[in-house]
């Protein structure tokens, strides 16, 4: 775990440690984004986002591929979000 002896330290930063923050990275861009954006030009675009992603998601030939994109990334975040929390509580036997 020393940055000078490990020669891939940084990948291990970034692949075990880093990943492990983003469901929150990702919930704290998305406020601010809405923040910034309703501040700015109002509720338009971020209107007009959700609308394109349901318009998207029930066309016939490509609607079920982006559903099933954002379910497997949801779906993702989700589990490390479980797996911080059974770590707090001490649930180490999940399996």
């Amino acid at each position: 775990l020393v940055p000078f002896r490990n020669p891939i330290w940084l990948q291990f930063l970034f692949h075990k440690l880093l990943r492990l923050l983003t469901p929150y990275v990702a919930i704290v861009a998305a406020v601010a984004a809405v923040a910034l954006c309703w501040s700015w030009l109002g509720p338009t675009p971020i209107l007009a986002a959700v609308a394109l992603g349901i318009v998207a998601a029930f066309l016939p030939r490509i609607g079920p591929r982006v559903r099933g994109l954002v379910v497997w990334g949801v779906s993702l975040q989700a589990a490390i979000v479980v797996a911080a929390v059974n770590g707090l509580r001490g649930r180490w036997n999940v399996w």
